[in-house]
């Protein structure tokens, strides 16, 4: 009796043994959707103007007070700046001034994995997306062994102007790596551009991509200059005063790139991405939806009454400008990016036009530019934006 009973003991461990085993397997085969992935890279960001003198950019300098209080300004302006690239590794969703990580549902169903994507929790919480800026802050100051990782892309910049407003220029296009190289995206990738789950390009990112500018007028704008150079140091670096923040635009720049699920089978390489799409092409996906309906709108989750859910933007601006060359959607007209409440405004600072002091003053509004850059979630191209990938912005400035 004592044997069967061992034996019996020693059976049931084996097969509890076995169970576990399948189950780790099992959440390793569910944990691996969600997480593997690999870098998209912004290898070109510029911002630039087409009205040189009239229109004028520069980089922020900081420096400290005697006192120890920070200082901030605009350092020269320049008629272009060229800002560092980042690499994304995870989306977000938001609407440009709050970007955000909702919670997700975990699926056994990798069919439905495929069809939709990650599926948000509407009982769960949004976390704080966090940017470049902000992981490399973490690392200086609380002395981090390894960066955080962060969600979007985050640069600021000044902006002067010989009139109060300024726009967008129609010009303006977020590219892929692929057509700033001169091919279209429709072609046929190479080998180093194909995607893993199909024979599409994983440049085609950029249709999920988002982009927002958050400005603060800045007044009683100081810039002090020695032999033709910025004081960038001390009590005499650059100074301003800033207004409050307020969202300017937030810009869906390639609404005319859909990354389309075939049809529900076992294959995981049956997707195909489609190019081209105008404003109101009735151009039908696979699940018979119109894809322009679902690509000129910018959805994003949020808290709502019900918990999270996505709800749609409707202030935002879609590309809609004819294609260039290798087919990619500009802006297509202008752009306010200039629109405050009453008690937030700029008031003309006094500054030399160049660094040459001969050169005479001029009265320029200045602004404090914050551009935010992420890859939106709820978008179809996200479920494959971390394939890999490349970009470049250029963001151009007119009246």
């Amino acid at each position: 009796m004592k044997q069967a009973g061992t034996h019996r003991r020693v059976l049931i461990s084996k097969n509890l043994i076995i169970m576990l085993v399948l189950l780790a397997v099992m959440l390793l085969a569910i944990w691996s959707w969600f997480s593997v992935h690999k870098t998209v890279s912004a290898t070109g960001i510029s911002v630039s103007s087409g009205l040189p003198s009239e229109i004028d950019v520069a980089p922020v300098i900081t420096s400290t007070a005697s006192n120890g209080d920070p200082i901030e300004g605009p350092g020269e302006f320049v008629g272009e700046l060229s800002l560092p690239g980042a690499k994304l590794s995870k989306d977000c969703t938001g609407d440009g001034v709050d970007l955000n990580i909702p919670d997700f549902k975990s699926t056994r169903d990798k069919q439905e994995a495929k069809a939709t994507g990650k599926i948000v929790n509407p009982d769960g919480q949004l976390t704080p997306a966090i940017s470049q800026t902000e992981s490399a802050r973490r690392v200086r100051e609380e002395n981090l062994q390894e960066a955080p990782e962060y969600q979007y892309i985050e640069h600021q910049f000044y902006v002067r102007t010989t009139d109060k407003t300024f726009c967008m220029d129609p010009t303006c296009v977020l590219l892929s790596k692929t057509e700033a190289n001169g091919t279209s995206l429709s072609t046929t990738p190479a080998a180093t551009k194909k995607s893993n789950y199909g024979n599409f390009n994983v440049d085609g990112l950029v249709g999920a991509m988002r982009v927002s500018l958050i400005g603060q007028p800045a007044n009683n704008v100081v810039q002090n200059w020695n032999d033709g150079s910025l004081i960038t140091t001390g009590t005499s670096a650059p100074s301003c005063t800033l207004g409050t923040e307020e969202r300017q635009i937030l810009w869906v720049p390639r609404p005319d790139v859909y990354l389309d699920v075939l049809p529900t089978d076992n294959d995981w390489e049956n997707w195909r991405l489609l190019t081209g799409i105008a404003r109101n092409s009735s151009t039908q996906d696979s699940a018979h939806d119109v894809i322009s309906e679902k690509t000129y709108k910018h959805e994003y989750v949020d808290s709502t009454d019900n918990g999270l859910e996505a709800v749609t933007d409707n202030a935002a601006v879609c590309s809609s400008g004819a294609p260039n060359s290798v087919g990619a959607a500009t802006l297509g007209s202008t752009a306010d990016i200039c629109h405050y409440s009453s008690t937030n405004v700029a008031e003309p600072s006094l500054l030399h036009k160049t660094s040459d002091l001969n050169s005479e003053s001029q009265e320029y509004y200045v602004y404090k530019m914050t551009m935010r850059i992420w890859i939106e979630g709820t978008d179809t191209e996200a479920r494959r934006a971390m394939d890999g990938g490349e970009f470049n912005l250029i963001l151009k400035f007119c009246r």
